[in-house]
């Protein structure tokens, strides 16, 4: 027996196929009537093979394999029929309820696809219609239930869960993809550490030391020089002096709950290492203008020699901020240290560092003459990162009307301890699951007062005036 096909049922009902693919109504009607009139066929043939007690038995397998076939056609009939759904975007507004089995042990994913695959769920899709309760219009989603273990949930099933753990699925939702790494707001990166000395206080018996002691010449008095004979020979005079700073500590605290440092990824590393910059940051600013009073650091500005422009003074016509430079570097090579003599003896310190803003880098870039060609003096480098030899360095730590030439290392930067972090407890934390956690450094700035005169700083529109050429 031959199985009616879809274009034979159409012809004989005087239809195509193209005349119904913009009505998926009269469509399915029609699927419906081929489908049960093929049945019909094929039951009709076995009963009449069963009255002739089964003579052909081939035949009746023939007819059996048919009957196995025809799931295959009918999904070929509602692919046909999603076809016709997509083209006229029709409203599907029966709800459809698709259950798997309440005491699965599958996960979320499997079970979807159980209910996606059930035969039974399957042919209830091609039944539906436009059915309503009551004149109201029935959900156009498809909805399934799913059982959720909350012992052995996956990371991956989270997204589906609502009320009370089971999930409702409404098709394949796309999902953000987030970036693995945070994106922290900008610092200042710290510098100054880089061009200066430093060390680590050591242990004494007491524990870890907490002040750095040194001693300097002092209050020199000489008279050097060629004796003629039988007269007094010259003297020499100096005194040592004990100096010293204490070590001062740089803090910061934060407050997480406990469930945020076991629960969420890298958080705590995260929040240490914020600390940390923040301590970082701080550490610049004290080593370069801490003011030694309270718990401040005693800082480079601080000890260091003012901008004096000299010799150089109101000779400079259109001073600019390299002219400020160059004279500050000139001072640091020429300045005196402590008290030698009426006449002083030149130090002889080598710059090896210049911090300004950027601001002020710009500035210097910028400069231009009367005619506005660009101005690029002798003593610096085609790029303007090197003025007599000096590395120009750039930094927002610095004001933007200062600048700082020094000799680095003659500067000292001493860590009492290594950063540290702790958590602990404040308070009633405990009873609401918070944590404090701690960052520390503790270190002191020591720079001998011998070497004041080979650290300048100053500001440039002071230092400007005073070389400007009246």
């Amino acid at each position: 027996m031959k199985r009616k096909t879809l274009d034979e049922y159409l012809k004989e009902q005087n239809l195509s196929l193209d005349e119904l693919k913009d009505n998926s109504q009269e469509m399915a009607k029609h699927f419906n009537a081929l489908n049960e009139e093929n049945a019909q066929s094929v039951q009709k043939a076995i009963d009449d093979l069963s009255d002739a007690q089964k003579k052909d038995a081939k035949q009746i397998s023939d007819l059996t394999d048919k009957l196995k076939r025809s799931d295959e056609e009918k999904d070929e009939q509602f692919n046909l029929f999603k076809e016709a759904f997509a083209s006229t975007q029709m409203s599907i507004k029966k709800m459809l309820t698709l259950r798997v089995d309440p005491d699965s042990n599958e996960s979320i994913d499997k079970q979807i696809e159980l209910a996606l695959t059930n035969e039974s769920n399957q042919a209830k899709l091609l039944v539906l219609s436009k059915e309503t309760d009551n004149g109201v219009s029935k959900s156009d989603n498809v909805k399934f239930a799913v059982k959720v273990d909350h012992n052995t949930i996956k990371a991956a099933d989270t997204p589906l869960l609502q009320g009370n753990g089971l999930g409702t699925v409404t098709g394949q939702v796309p999902q953000a993809q987030r970036k693995p790494d945070f994106i922290d707001q900008r610092r200042r990166p710290s510098f100054i550490r880089n061009w200066i000395s430093n060390g680590v206080l050591g242990v004494t018996a007491d524990g870890n030391a907490e002040t750095l002691e040194w001693v300097e010449q002092a209050n020199i008095e000489e008279t050097t020089g060629t004796t003629p004979e039988n007269e007094l020979k010259n003297d020499m005079h100096w005194e040592y002096v004990v100096k010293s700073e204490r070590a001062k500590c740089l803090t910061v605290t934060t407050v997480v709950s406990t469930r945020m440092l076991r629960s969420v990824r890298q958080m705590q590393a995260r929040i240490n290492s914020q600390l940390s910059r923040s301590l970082d940051n701080e550490l610049d600013q004290q080593i370069l203008f801490g003011d030694d009073l309270n718990e401040n650091f005693n800082g480079i500005f601080t000890q260091s020699s003012a901008f004096a422009s000299g010799t150089f003074a109101g000779t400079i016509p259109n001073a600019n901020n390299y002219d400020v430079l160059r004279v500050a570097i000139n001072q640091c090579n020429i300045g005196s240290s402590g008290t030698i003599n009426a006449v002083g003896e030149p130090a002889g310190f080598f710059p090896t560092v210049i911090a300004v803003n950027h601001s002020a880098m710009a500035e210097m870039d910028l400069s231009k003459g009367s005619d506005g060609h660009y101005v690029l003096p002798p003593f610096v480098s085609a790029d303007g990162t090197i003025i007599k030899g000096v590395p120009v360095i750039g930094s927002n730590h610095i004001g933007a009307d200062q600048f700082l030439v020094m000799e680095g290392p003659l500067v000292e930067f001493w860590m009492e301890q290594e950063m540290m972090i702790e958590v602990g407890l404040v308070n009633d934390q405990f009873k609401r699951n918070l944590r404090t956690i701690l960052a520390e450094l503790c270190g002191l700035v020591a720079i001998p007062e011998n070497y004041f005169n080979g650290i300048i700083t100053g500001d440039f529109t002071t230092a400007k005036a005073a070389l400007e050429l009246p």
